[in-house]
């Protein structure tokens, strides 16, 4: 049996929020999904490819005390959700190829757009459009803060 993507998603912001917590997301993010079931229906997790990777978090707090977000924890966000459309080979073709014209495929591809990004997925909504990838709240909040600290690469 396999998680939903609502599952999925809890899992990613409790194991991203305990990171920034505790430091100790990995653990957490084991003992979550290794600890026994009280109910014999709850789903066990299983591999699947289009299950979020865990973000890499940095110890750098940035303005404000927040820590920075890297881009190590956003390039997995806009590879499921934005490059099924925004790419040179993409899986969803119906709005071009690329859609838009715009690519996201390099780091340096997504921090030109890094403002267009903000815009239209993280504002708007707008995007992914009709949300084909199921984006989440808690990915664009992430994206957005991103975005806000400078959209670095490095």
């Amino acid at each position: 049996m396999h998680y939903s993507r609502a599952d999925r998603s809890m899992v990613y912001r409790f194991t991203s929020q305990a990171k920034r917590m505790a430091g100790m997301g990995s653990f957490l993010f084991f003992v979550a999904c290794s600890a026994p079931s009280s109910s014999p229906n709850t789903p066990t997790p299983s591999p699947d490819a289009s299950a979020s990777t865990t973000p890499v978090v940095s110890e750098v707090p940035a303005e404000g005390g927040e820590l920075t977000i890297q881009f190590a924890e956003v390039a997995p966000i806009i590879e499921q959700r934005c490059t099924a459309c925004h790419a040179n080979d993409p899986s969803i073709t119906r709005f071009g190829k690329p859609a838009g014209g715009v690519l996201f495929e390099t780091p340096e591809q997504i921090k030109a757009k890094a403002s267009r990004i903000k815009a239209r997925a993280v504002d708007s909504k707008s995007m992914p459009s009709g949300n084909l990838t199921d984006m989440t709240d808690a990915e664009r909040e992430l994206l957005g803060k991103w975005i806000d600290q400078g959209a670095t690469i490095n």
